[in-house]
């Protein structure tokens, strides 16, 4: 009822048409006039037939309801039509300026569903797919592929209610065969069956070719599955987005199409002629026999176990940019192998009759055997299978080989490129100018060279005596041992456990050992060394240049006294060691005494960690030490030394910024010239001087006498500190804590945050550290009577503090969200105590850093109970009714 009421609409549209145009043609009962022209309305219905090349011209209506076209359909500009169902044969060609209306539903753009509004335009890529269902319930496919079609007309979509889906099984033989089949249904074709031309498969379903069936010309399937076990086709087998022909028998006549998103896998049977488009599949595998195939820019063709492909035709377009894939994998293809455009031949197995490589194109080699490589500038790379004849290397070509021969005197030329691995070499081995050469293994005799301009990779070789590297050429040379007194300019070598001889001479390159050795005397020159895991023989030098060393023996008289970086990462020396250099690293080295290292005083120039060194060990520049121990006399000259553990001897001068968090400090220690110093933990053995530089103390213990110079500021938080306190005139004590006291009597009136002198003298003052370390000094003014001694002209301080130490964020725990406050405002200059400054410097730094890592995890609640609402205010008012007391001190702003 549906399909009449579709057909009485199509009718009644062309009757009131008819009062306008002076025509109509309804075919049947009319015959196909062939062509019609203006005021001329054709409805097309069930039965009725239009020939090969129909056109409808300018100002016509073409109705096709039902029925089918023979082959080409033309539509002239300014023409309509309407389709809403019939068969279709190829070839459409909507010309510019035309009106195509389609009828139906499930539409797709290159098999993507299209929820397109009625009446909106419709955009077709380039090459693209337009494909659905007409109202009729039989799918369509219209290709921008297909040959002669041209799909320029403005499409719009008139989504219409379909048809129920038929029957989900239909045996050809037997039962009514429909124009197409649906999503969930299967045709099979078997013995006897005959289907006719122009019939399609849509999305979901299936079509079963059987030993003895009969398909028709034009076989078109969109998003559906063809299993072919035998039969045959007249031709035209269409394959399109989504759908798959599997064939392992029978016979397909020419010509058949494998378009945008079709894949075809021949395993058996004959195919005369097949084409495969942009962004199409076909393999040919087991028994198929392929004598034509066409193929395209961008296509991918397979070809495995006993097939057999008699022409491989690359058809050229003006397309470009398109990459096209030729996997050969077994089987034999009986004519040159090559195509134009980027693209990639694969080849694992099988014969192939020539393999032809261009620009933009690569070949993959790893099995099977051809008679000859034609290289046009690609990139091969053969890593098994044979080649009959020599290879064919031009200028932009790039070869790699795995396995084989070369020769003596081989030549590698201007503009080519070798890879070989394994194999033998004779003497006199030559790269020229402008050519390249990878070797990966073999054996090389004595004489290798690589002239000016030549580019040459060495890989698990064997290299004789005298080696030579010209300058200016490019060089790299891994896991390979290289004789006796070679002589290298610009190389780059890797080794991984091999060796080299004594005699280097390598200027300007980069060389890395894991393992191995290196003979004794070599010169390296502004080159780059890295050396892991093995040993160094002695006068090793290094002028002008990098030098990196890991988990390796040194011998005596290492130096590196030219410019230049050293690193240096668990070694061992015996001494005697001399750099100076513009960066250095040391970590975890154990080197003997009369140790001496200059870096630049660039910031971030230097950096010992976790490392040991006997006496008299001199340290120049901005060098950062962190976990290292060291004998005594150490001289340190800028940059920053970190203890966390461990020790440094006696009579250590340290003109550097110095980070005590836990280890011993050997007795003797000065600090000079105004670095600061962070002592969040450890011990600072007797007789500490610092002459210059704020000295702050969150933790740890300064043992017996100490004594600050003139404008030494000693801010003190927490920690412990000996009997022996001296100031001289214009230094500054400056507590920071919870509350304290003169003579037993608490001081009040303290803000938090705020400085409060204390001039008074000859009095206790005591109290609590911010980290709730007690502290009591007798403001002494007499330096002989041995203990403290804090004249009149020495500034002391009290600051209340009533946070958590390390609680920068003011929230009442020290966690993780303080640390993002602490690295968000580093090295900022704020008022004392503000913000993420709890060491009280005045600054953000890395001994704020210490506070919070010595604190992290406390809170207030566990430091100590926080007040109910009802009882804080009871403090407060106690605070207020208490009686004055005299001033003790006056108020002090601004830094320290």
């Amino acid at each position: 009822m549906q399909r009449l009421a579709l057909v009485i609409a199509a009718w009644c549209v062309s009757g009131l048409a008819a009062s306008v145009a002076q025509t109509v043609i309804n075919v049947p009962p009319d015959a196909d006039p062939g062509a019609i022209g203006a005021d001329t309305i054709l409805n097309l219905g069930d039965g009725g037939v239009l020939a090969d090349g129909f056109t409808a011209g300018e100002g016509s209506l073409l109705n096709i309801d039902g029925g089918a076209t023979q082959g080409l359909l033309v539509l002239d500009p300014g023409s309509v039509a309407n389709f809403r169902g019939g068969a279709f044969a190829d070839g459409l060609i909507a010309n510019q300026g035309s009106s195509v209306a389609l009828y139906g539903g499930d539409f797709r753009v290159d098999g993507v569903p299209v929820p397109t509004p009625d009446g909106a335009p419709v955009v077709i890529p380039d090459q693209g797919l337009l494909s659905g269902t007409l109202a009729d319930g039989v799918p369509f496919a219209f290709s921008r592929q297909e040959n002669p079609s041209r799909l320029n007309a403005d499409f719009t979509f008139v989504p219409t209610e379909l048809p129920a889906i038929g029957p989900t099984l239909i045996t050809a033989s037997t039962d009514l065969v429909p124009a197409g089949i649906r999503a969930g249904q299967t045709l099979v074709v078997d013995d006897g069956a005959v289907v006719g031309d122009n019939f399609n498969a849509g999305w979901g379903s299936t079509v079963h070719i059987q030993p003895g069936g009969q398909v028709g010309r034009n076989l078109e399937a969109v998003g559906a599955t063809i299993n072919m076990t035998g039969g045959v086709t007249a031709g035209a087998v269409e394959l399109f987005h989504g759908a798959t022909l599997n064939m392992s028998d029978g016979h397909l006549s020419p010509s058949n199409d494998v378009f945008s998103g079709g894949r075809a896998n021949l395993s058996g049977g004959t195919v005369p002629l097949i084409w495969v488009w942009r962004d199409g599949y076909l393999a040919a595998t087991g028994a198929a026999r392929v004598v034509s195939l066409r193929y395209f820019a961008g296509a991918s063709i397979e070809v495995d176990g006993n097939a057999v492909v008699n022409s491989l035709e690359f058809q050229r377009t003006n397309e470009c940019c398109r990459s096209t894939t030729v996997d050969i994998r077994g089987g034999a293809v009986a004519s040159p192998v090559e195509f134009a455009g980027p693209g990639a031949i694969t080849m694992s197995g099988g014969e192939a009759q020539l393999l032809g490589v261009g620009p933009g194109q690569s070949l993959r080699m790893s099995g099977g055997s051809t008679g000859s490589i034609s290289i046009r500038g690609g990139a091969v790379d053969i890593s098994g299978g044979s080649v009959t004849r020599g290879l064919s290397i031009t200028e932009g070509s790039a070869v790699e080989v795995s396995g084989g021969v070369i020769g003596p005197d081989t030549l590698v030329w201007d503009g080519a490129t070798l890879s070989v691995t394994g194999g033998e070499f004779d003497e006199g081995f030559l790269v020229d100018h402008g050519g390249a050469a990878t070797i990966t293994g073999g054996r090389f005799g004595d004489r290798f060279r690589a002239n000016a301009g030549s580019v040459v990779s060495i890989q698990n070789a064997e290299i004789g005596d005298q080696l030579r590297v010209e300058p200016g050429a490019t060089v790299t040379i891994t896991d390979s041992s290289l004789g006796m007194n070679a002589d290298v300019s610009g190389v780059e070598i890797a080794l991984h456990g091999q060796s080299i001889g004594s005699g280097l001479f390598a200027t300007d390159s980069s060389i890395e050992m894991r393992g191995g050795s290196l003979g004794a005397g070599a010169l390296i020159r502004e080159s780059t060394v890295l050396i892991e895991d093995a040993d160094v023989g002695e006068q090793f030098e290094a002028r002008a240049s990098d030098v990196w060393i890991a988990n390796s023996r040194l011998g005596r008289w290492f130096r590196a006294p030219q410019g230049g970086e050293l690193s240096l990462v668990s070694v061992e020396s015996p001494g005697n060691l001399i750099a100076h250099t513009q960066r250095a690293r040391l970590a975890n080295v154990t080197i003997g005494p009369n140790t001496a290292i200059t870096v630049s005083s660039q910031p971030g120039s230097g950096e010992i960690t976790d490392s040991t060194f006997g006496e008299n060990t001199s340290l120049v520049g901005d060098i950062h030490v962190s976990g290292s121990s060291f004998g005594d006399d150490l001289n340190m000259q800028f940059g920053r030394i970190t203890l966390n553990g461990q020790s440094i001897g006696e009579g250590a001068l340290i003109r550097a910024e110095l980070n005590l968090l836990d280890g011993v400090i050997g007795s003797g220690l000065r600090t000079v010239e105004g670095f600061p110093v962070d002592i969040a933990g450890g011990r600072i053995e007797e007789g500490y001087v610092a002459a210059n530089g704020p000295v702050n103390q969150t933790g740890g213990e300064i043992a017996g006498n100490v004594l600050f110079w003139y404008n030494v500021p000693f801010t003190m938080s927490g920690g412990a500190i000996g009997d022996g306190l001296n100031f001289y005139n214009g230094a500054q004590l400056n507590l920071i804590g919870s509350g304290f006291a003169l003579d037993g009597a608490p001081i009040e009136g303290l803000t938090p945050g705020e400085r409060v002198e204390i001039d008074a003298r000859d009095v206790t003052l005591s109290g609590t550290l911010a980290d709730g370390s007690p502290v009591e000094f007798l403001l002494d003014p007499n330096q002989n009577n041995g203990g403290h001694y804090i004249p009149a002209g020495a500034m002391v301080t009290v600051t209340l503090f009533e946070g958590l130490p390390g609680d920068f964020n003011g929230d009442a725990v020290v966690d993780a969200a303080d640390y993002t406050v602490w690295r968000d405002s580093l090295g900022q200059i704020v008022g004392f105590g503000e913000g993420a400054d709890h060491n009280f410097s005045g600054r953000i730094d890395d001994g704020d850093l210490y506070v919070w890592r010595n604190n992290y995890g406390r809170s207030l609640a566990s430091s100590a109970p926080v007040p109910e609402p009802a009882s804080a205010l009871l403090t407060i008012a106690a605070v207020l009714a208490a009686p004055r007391r005299r001033a003790v001190g006056r108020l002090v702003r601004g830094p320290l």
